[in-house]
């Protein structure tokens, strides 16, 4: 795995975080529209039908989603648990600390910086030297 393989492999662990962010909101719209379909039959029967329908319309969708969104959030317990195990196997505790502040934790560069009480440039330095150990430690 070369740098910018690597590189994309530790930031799979946001991707994932933003798509199970994006499927909980998926999910928590879909149920709000059943619970408020479901919540009004007392008009005609036509309309009590017709809500009905929509509900078990709505409902596979809701299974489906659910489905997805357990499967992607062991996907990302899994790669989280991969990725924090070898960041754990580096001999540097800078690198180690930069690599969970970017990737577990997904803070920014400036945050990074502030945090371990260096210039963004040296972050990114630093990042740069801790990214190569762990590609080789992966590799």
């Amino acid at each position: 795995m070369n740098l910018y393989e690597t590189k994309q492999r530790l930031k799979q662990i946001k991707w994932l975080d933003d798509v199970i962010k994006s499927k909980t909101d998926q999910l928590e719209n879909l149920r709000s529209i059943v619970f408020s379909v479901s919540g009004n039959f007392k008009d005609e029967k036509v309309q009590i039908l017709k809500k009905s329908d929509r509900i078990g319309d709505i409902m596979p969708k809701i299974m489906d989603l659910e489905n997805e969104l357990n499967n992607r959030i062991n996907e990302f317990i899994d790669l989280k648990s991969e990725i924090t195990k070898k960041i754990d196997e580096l001999p540097d505790m800078e690198y180690r600390l930069v690599l969970m502040l970017r990737y577990l934790d997904f803070k920014t560069w400036e945050e990074i910086a502030e945090l371990m009480n260096y210039s963004v440039r040296w972050i990114y330095k630093l990042h740069g030297l801790a990214l190569k150990k762990f590609k080789n430690s992966s590799g």
